[in-house]
């Protein structure tokens, strides 16, 4: 199954956890908490920023708490798009 949306608006603490994520776009340099969104022994491949360069990482959540980070080289893909910041709605009128 293949879900399509921004990474930008996932609440990692409420959505599935996957066995494999690609990232086909840099993600920014705030984004390790991607690697949340990965099972025990799922692995996450992808361009991450640093500083002025962007690295494509391999990372793979070893247990609930620890991940192993492969750098595999320098590269340079566009950057993930950032949603606008979205106003919140109105509150409900007094009933």
């Amino acid at each position: 199954e293949f879900t399509v949306g921004n990474i930008y608006q996932l609440d990692v603490h409420f959505t599935t956890r996957y066995d494999r994520i690609y990232l086909g776009a840099c993600a920014n340099s705030r984004s390790k908490y991607l690697y949340r969104l990965l099972e025990v022994d799922g692995v996450l491949i992808g361009p991450f920023q640093m500083g002025h360069a962007q690295q494509l990482r391999k990372v793979t959540r070893i247990s609930e708490t620890q991940f192993h980070v492969e750098v595999l080289g320098a590269v340079q893909f566009a950057c993930l798009v950032e949603p606008d910041a979205v106003p919140l709605p109105p509150p409900p009128p007094p009933p």
